[in-house]
Parts: C-alpha cells; sequence; structure tokens
C-alpha cells in the first residue's frame, strides 16, 4: 500500500470499474510494442481486485509471447496442466485453473507450433465459449498482445469495454504513439487509462513538475500520523 504501482493501480481501478455494468467489467491491457511491462501490470491489478474480494479471471490473449502463461505456475503436473490454445470443441470451464494465494482465476494458451491456427481459432471459435463463462466474474482481464498486431486489437476491440495502455518511459516517440492510435481507432476509442510504466523519478521531476512532486509523497500516507 506503500508504493506508486499500488496508489496507481487503485486509480485505474476507478477507470475501468463501471457499478452500472449489466455484466462483469471486460479490461484489456496493452501496450505499443512488446516487453513495456503489460503483463505484470495487468497480474498486478488481479491480485489487487482479488484480494478486494471480486471475481477476477485473468486470461493470456498474447499468442505471441505467452508470459502470462509461463509466469502462472500451477499445482497441476506440466504436462497435465489445462490450457486455451487451439482447443475450439473443449470444455472452458474445465481449463479454468486458480491461484490459491492470490485469489483469482486463470486461463493459459497453449505451446501450438501453428500460431496461425491458434489466434484465428481464439476469437473466432473460442471466444464465444469464453464469453459464457464471463457471467460467473465481476472483472475479466486480458493481458493482450501490443498494438502492432492489428487483427488481434480489431478482435479484442468486439470483447473488451475498456483498454488501459502501458507505455515504458523513455521507449517510444510521441509520433510512434500517435501513429499506433491512428492504425487502432476502436481501440483508441476506448482507452480509459495510459500507464506510464518504469518512470525515471528523477527526470519526472523536470518533465511533469508539479505533479511528480505530489506523486512523490504517496509513500507517505502509510504510517502517518
Amino acid at each position: 500500500p506503500s508504493s506508486g504501482l499500488w496508489h496507481t493501480l487503485r486509480h485505474l481501478d476507478t477507470v475501468v470499474t463501471s457499478a452500472e455494468a449489466k455484466g462483469p467489467n471486460i479490461v484489456g491491457f496493452t501496450s505499443t510494442i512488446s516487453e513495456e511491462g503489460k503483463t505484470t501490470i495487468a497480474g498486478n491489478f488481479a491480485v489487487m481486485k482479488a484480494r478486494a474480494g471480486k471475481k477476477v479471471l485473468l486470461i493470456d490473449a498474447d499468442p505471441y509471447r505467452k508470459s502470462l502463461s509461463h509466469l502462472l505456475v500451477s499445482a497441476v503436473d506440466e504436462k497435465e496442466k489445462p490450457e486455451l490454445a487451439n482447443g475450439a470443441d473443449a470444455d472452458i470451464a474445465s481449463l479454468i485453473e486458480k491461484d490459491q494465494t492470490a485469489g483469482f482465476a486463470f486461463l493459459r494458451l497453449g505451446d501450438q507450433s501453428d500460431m496461425d491456427v491458434t489466434t484465428q481459432l481464439f476469437w473466432s471459435e473460442t471466444m464465444p465459449k469464453l464469453s459464457a463463462v464471463f457471467k460467473d466474474y465481476d472483472l475479466v482481464i486480458f493481458d493482450l498482445p501490443p498494438l502492432v498486431a492489428l487483427g488481434d486489437l480489431q478482435n479484442a476491440a468486439q470483447v473488451v469495454d475498456k483498454f488501459i495502455l502501458i507505455v515504458d518511459w523513455g521507449k517510444l516517440t510521441g509520433v510512434m504513439l500517435q501513429t499506433a492510435m491512428v492504425m487502432n481507432p476502436t481501440v483508441h476509442e476506448k482507452i480509459a487509462g495510459v500507464v506510464l510504466n518504469r518512470a525515471d523519478r528523477s527526470r519526472m521531476k523536470k518533465v511533469f513538475s508539479p505533479f511528480a512532486a505530489l506523486l512523490g509523497k504517496q509513500s507517505l500516507l502509510v504510517g502517518a500520523k
């Protein structure tokens, strides 16, 4: 609760959670390019919401890296672990696992060699069956590919209510970000917030002062008399 990430996740919660939603809140975490930290932030958001008593389903929807699937270690034997692969005929509910420590449910992608089959089936064949189980949860979180995967993001925009864009400090230019938005107009319309990840705090004071100076005081909230 004293970390900047915790306060960021709390802030995210206010922009993606809708009390008026008739079904679960469906949120997608993405970035412009790979390795900007979207998987880590999506996972931490799932942990925070689950610990608050919400029913959370975390889904690995990035077939290019499967970072989330590699992070989520199951108690099930490696050879028998359930995975959301190219099984259009699979019983989706049986593939959902539970993280006993954090309390959220999750779905992993299988290690399929045929990338085209995996991606096509995920959004066309598997998604209707997957959507049927959403009603059992308060929050559904997709760890999505980056915006450069245009086809995947356009498909995701038909399912996801709101997107969170992760931007790694110093990795992109403003022109690159602007171009990514132009290339993904349906995603752009649904972006609820942007997280500036791995920010250089010393440089933030120069670039974003006085905002950075105030944010730096968040750590003082815990233990304050």
